[in-house]
């Protein structure tokens, strides 16, 4: 882009080869219409000036936020068309592109046809476009069967090498995947940037079920099969035994050994089993990994194993 633009009326020594930019203070001796915005005074005209100097000086000093503060609140005072296009200079030292876009643009739209500035700021919006396209986020190694989310919204999986195109700013990523570990990543997009995101997504392992598992369920199923076995005995005895004969005490020790049998085989053989299932589930993910651990328990009503986890 060219240089910053005098002030009309100050730019005429400055640019003798080129024609004078149209200024929107109407002749002294024009006389508005009805519906004609009233012509700005005099004093409106020096404060633009005023301000204009200002954001020039900052300009030359490279602090361009200061010059787009002033250059605005001279195009508020006085709506100077070549404001925009010096507007855009600053907007563009900075790498805004949007704002630069926005003013080279408007710029053009208020310009007098023959304004000199108006080819090479036709050039600058085609280049600034081409950017613009390219702004965005491109994801590598994503599987085709993957869920990809960006801010909570899923998404399709893009091709590779293409482009998802969120607005500027910080977007989070999530992908998730059957059997992988998820991926997550914060990106700031910059205009007129490419960010590179390479998803890595080790696979989740799960471990072989232990020999405890086996010896759980074999252990289990013979108390269950000798508690159920002794407590029929106890129970087919205890109706032709007296209570508080020794037979009669014999039994009904019999009977509650029986419940503790049954009680701690059922459970040890479900934990085995709940092992043995979590290791032939095959491939799953963090919303599916099952965690199991079983706890003896007594109380005053019994004993047993109380299995403690999800599934």
């Amino acid at each position: 882009m060219a240089a910053v633009v005098c002030w009309p009326g100050a730019a005429n020594a400055q640019r003798r080869r080129e024609p004078p930019p149209a200024t929107t203070t109407p002749p002294a001796n024009a006389t508005p219409s009805a519906d004609a915005t009233p012509a700005r005074t005099a004093a409106d005209t020096a404060q633009a000036r005023a301000y204009f100097q200002q954001g020039q000086a900052a300009y030359a000093r490279g602090e361009y936020e200061e010059a787009i503060q002033a250059w605005q609140q001279a195009f508020a005072v006085d709506p100077v068309p070549l404001l925009q296009y010096n507007l855009a200079q600053a907007y563009g030292r900075l790498g805004d592109i949007p704002n630069e876009l926005a003013t080279l643009r408007r710029f053009i739209e208020m310009a007098p046809p023959n304004d000199t500035n108006i080819a090479p700021s036709r050039m600058r919006i085609a280049a600034l476009e081409e950017r613009m396209a390219r702004t965005g986020i491109e994801l590598a190694g994503v599987a085709s069967d993957a869920e990809v989310s960006i801010d909570g919204d899923v998404i399709p999986v893009p091709p590779v090498g293409a482009i998802v195109a969120p607005e500027p700013g910080s977007h989070r990523i999530h992908v998730r995947l059957r059997g992988h570990r998820p991926f997550d990543a914060v990106v700031d997009v910059i205009p007129g940037h490419t960010s590179e995101v390479r998803v890595d997504q080790p696979a989740i392992v799960q471990p072989s079920a232990p020999v405890l598992a086996y010896v759980l369920l074999g252990v289990g199923g013979a108390a269950v099969l000798t508690g159920a076995t002794t407590g029929a005995i106890s129970f087919s005895n205890a109706s032709d035994a007296f209570v508080g004969t020794p037979d009669g005490t014999r039994y009904h020790r019999m009977g509650l050994a029986s419940d503790v049998l049954i009680g701690v085989g059922a459970a040890a053989a479900a934990t085995g089993l709940v092992l043995v299932l979590v290791r032939d589930r095959g491939e799953s993910d963090e919303y599916d990994v099952a965690h199991a651990r079983f706890v003896p328990y007594a109380s005053t009503t019994g004993a047993g194993i109380a299995i403690d986890g999800r599934f």
